[in-house]
């Protein structure tokens, strides 16, 4: 008899059960009297029926979709999050990665989604990206018929090979928030598909008006050119003149015009106070996060050097959670960055309590404590940006040559909504770099021509969280995550370059 193994989680523990697979009987039940396992306990139970026959239904089902599951014959199944199951394929027991997930609609039984896990990191894909839509585009029609349900490509989702994104069409236009992705490695072959998490917010509730009065695509990549900023990018000694984003990566479809409330690429004056804060062992470390209202009394410090980039990470510990962290330069003993961690894994405090431009306030003076006094100037990157996970602001600042940031001299604070506190700071220093001069920018026009050329801008619908409309932008293809037009060559450079 084959043997499979069922893994059962809970929250703190881990129930796993080695049962041949004729062998599976009555459900799964554990009294609420019985005392539960501690955490890595192994116990023998007994598996639902039903999750057995929608596990093996779904994975019959993929293999004829997917003929390389062949090659992973060993199964773990699993109860996953949201009433999912999860069938976990490996080549074999003691081989862990790579693996396949397939995600199951507990319920229906339905097959919704996989995932193939490398282990460790995943260089970016070789496969052309105009290969890989074929591919995708193949895949979709195979899974949802020719049709394909109505999705269509979404180039303004789609940045490289890696991962291709599909939306659902309305009145023939893009729905940014019902998308699925599909996952195409360097050899081409399909490794995951993932239904964006947005498609949560229910589409019958919103009106989606009709493309009219729209400007040209011509005229929104011509209004694209307002929003780009020049900015120095340093390695070894060396920088590079780029042109960066400086927009939420969505332009209004009737105005061109930005969408986002933000402000980009603020300069503000500063009065620094020059503080060089340097710590040599954990404990003057302990002693400059106890100034910043963060103790370290009855934890555990544990050290890691990173040799390569003379980094130093002291972590402290008190009942098995970290709550406090700080980065050291080991050469200079400078410190670098300190976190109050305790606050970001317990998920941060619960209310909204100050102003994105108090917690601005608040960094600006953090940052003037540590800066030289020979800054007379920063660059604020972008209004801070509230993040819902933690309750904090993020606000992000750097140094300037010659008026322009240099993105490797940043700053950044994040500070609590709730308290007003600050929670976080990373700083930076000036190095000896070899600039070139900023007249051998190309023209932003000319260098957002290049960039459209490449990434066509792309009419689609959005949808808020509390606004019942549907808005109509055109969206620019992952700017938000870092792309970037080389100044001089024109050349679009992705995040990962």
């Amino acid at each position: 008899m084959e043997e499979e193994e069922i893994i059962v989680k809970t929250k703190s523990y881990a129930f796993v059960a080695l049962l041949a697979s004729l062998a599976v009987a009555a459900p799964l039940q554990v009294s609420a009297n019985q005392p539960l396992p501690a955490a890595g306990k192994t116990v023998q139970v007994q598996v639902v029926p039903a999750l057995m026959e929608q596990a093996d239904k779904a994975l019959e089902q993929a293999k004829k979709m997917l003929p390389y599951l062949d090659q992973y014959p060993y199964k773990v199944v699993e109860p996953g999050e949201g009433g999912q199951v999860v069938v976990v394929l490996q080549q074999s027991k003691e081989t862990p990665f790579p693996r396949i997930s397939l995600y199951v609609d507990g319920s229906t039984g339905e097959w919704k989604g996989f995932h193939r896990m490398n282990g460790g990191t995943t260089p970016p894909s070789t496969y052309s990206l105009d290969k890989a839509i074929e591919k995708a585009t193949a895949f979709m029609k195979k899974w949802y018929g020719e049709g394909m349900g109505d999705y269509q490509y979404n180039p303004s989702l789609t940045a490289s090979a890696d991962s291709i994104v599909f939306s659902r069409g309305v009145n023939g236009i893009p729905l940014q928030n019902d998308s699925v992705m599909i996952d195409v490695d360097s050899s081409g072959e399909i490794v995951g598909k993932t239904v964006m998490a947005s498609l949560a917010l229910s589409r019958d509730k919103y009106v989606f008006p009709k493309p009219e009065g729209v400007i040209t695509k011509d005229q929104a990549e011509k209004e694209l050119a307002q929003y780009l900023r020049l900015q120095y990018e340093t390695k070894e000694g060396s920088a590079a003149l780029r042109y960066t984003f400086a927009f939420s990566g969505e332009l209004d479809a009737k105005t061109g015009k930005d969408t986002g409330e933000n402000s980009y690429h603020k300069i503000i004056q500063v009065q620094p106070k020059g503080e060089a804060p340097v710590a040599k062992n954990a404990a003057e470390a302990a002693a400059f996060l106890a100034k910043r209202g963060i103790q370290t009394e009855g934890a555990v410090a544990s050290e890691d050097i990173m040799e390569k980039f003379n980094r130093k990470t002291i972590e402290w510990t008190k009942d098995e959670e970290r709550i406090a962290t700080v980065v050291i330069d080991t050469k200079t003993n400078s410190l670098l960055s300190y976190e109050n961690t305790a606050h970001v894994i317990a998920g941060g405090s619960k209310e909204k309590k100050i102003t994105a431009e108090q917690a601005l306030q608040t960094a600006i003076k953090e940052i003037e404590t540590y800066l030289p006094a020979s800054e007379k100037e920063v660059m604020l990157l972008e209004s801070p940006r509230y993040m819902k996970h933690g309750n904090t602001y993020r606000a992000e600042f750097a140094l300037l040559h010659e008026g322009i940031p240099v993105r490797e001299w940043r700053y950044e604070v994040n500070v609590d909504a709730e308290t007003g506190k600050v929670i976080k700071t990373s700083l930076s220093v000036r190095k000896q770099v070899n600039f070139p001069k900023a007249d051998q920018a190309i023209d932003p026009a000319e260098a957002a021509a290049h960039y459209v050329k490449e990434f066509p801008l792309t009419l689609v619908y959005t949808l808020g969280e509390t606004d019942q409309q549907a808005r109509l932008v055109y969206k620019a293809a992952d700017v938000v995550r870092g792309q970037r037009v080389d100044a001089v060559t024109g050349k679009v450079l992705s995040w990962k370059e």
